[in-house]
């Protein structure tokens, strides 16, 4: 179970990450083919062209975009090895798309709970409705631009949030088998510590995965717990084993949910997205 919490998540990320990665090379292309003076205006014209893109996002594009020519002039050798380029400057693609671009927000560092998933339906919505009429005759996509940058602004605020939780639950991982291996020095069976396990997880599913992988680990690392058969044990809910267990559960619930928050979001943005294009081509 605890594998699959990572993998939903992570599943949830990799659309965004590869975005990044395809601008950027996207950028170091058009830099290459000599189709932008230099790398900077290449990455602008990228951003320029997606148009949903935050300050984070375009930072990033930036970096993607020097690390991708700079391979390809100088490792691949696909183009002139004398040739010099200054780095992209996200700084300078910013301000030349702005105020087009979301600045993000501070969020908050309390990641054992899933970020608020507020109704995106309203957004949608607001631009069908007839009371935009005198609005579309002006910009046909003046509301659903809107709603998108709303959408897409609270998506990324929710890839921060998984960012900072799926840390949280690797340290707060980390720690639990720590533990499990300091029980174990001190004379604990490892029966034992399974029933404590059992005990202080709200779902056994969690509490067995949790187990069968630090069962793993701890061969892996050449540690034999001993292993006899255990009677009727009282667990000490202060025990700071349990607490970690405990914590540990938490952090990957929310971890699960602010995963899935992350990725409603990311659908509602490509939907809206899909709408303003379809009305630019008059569909």
């Amino acid at each position: 179970m605890l594998d699959d919490l990572i993998k939903t998540a992570n599943a949830r990320l990799s659309g965004s990450s590869d975005r990044i990665t395809s601008l950027g090379r996207r950028a170091a292309q058009r830099f290459i083919d000599s189709d932008d003076r230099n790398l900077t205006a290449a990455v602008s014209s990228v951003v320029s062209e997606e148009g949903d893109l935050t300050r984070e996002q375009i930072q990033r594009v930036a970096e993607s975009a020097n690390q991708a020519a700079w391979k390809s002039l100088f490792v691949e050798g696909e183009g002139d090895t004398g040739v010099h380029f200054d780095p992209a400057s996200a700084g300078d693609v910013i301000e030349e798309v702005a105020p087009r671009v979301q600045e993000i927000q501070d969020v908050s560092s309390d990641y054992d709970s899933p970020p608020p998933m507020k109704d995106i339906d309203p957004l949608l919505d607001a631009f069908e409705s007839e009371s935009a009429d005198k609005y579309e005759e002006l910009d046909p996509t003046a509301r659903a631009r809107g709603a998108h940058e709303k959408v897409s602004h609270a998506r990324d605020l929710a890839c921060t949030a998984v960012d900072s939780a799926y840390s949280t639950v690797n340290e707060r991982g980390e720690k639990v088998y720590d533990l499990i291996k300091t029980a174990l020095a001190e004379g604990e069976s490892f029966v034992t510590v399974c029933k404590a396990a059992a005990a202080a997880c709200d779902d056994p599913n969690f509490a067995e995965d949790l187990m069968k992988t630090a069962a793993q680990r701890l061969q892996s690392d050449g540690i034999k717990p001993l292993i006899k058969t255990a009677g009727a044990v009282v667990i000490n809910e202060q025990h700071e084993l349990v607490v970690g267990i405990r914590e540990f559960e938490k952090a990957a619930r929310a971890y699960v949910s602010a995963s899935t928050v992350h990725g409603n979001l990311d659908r509602q943005s490509q939907k809206t997205l899909g709408y303003i294009r379809d009305k630019l081509r008059g569909v």
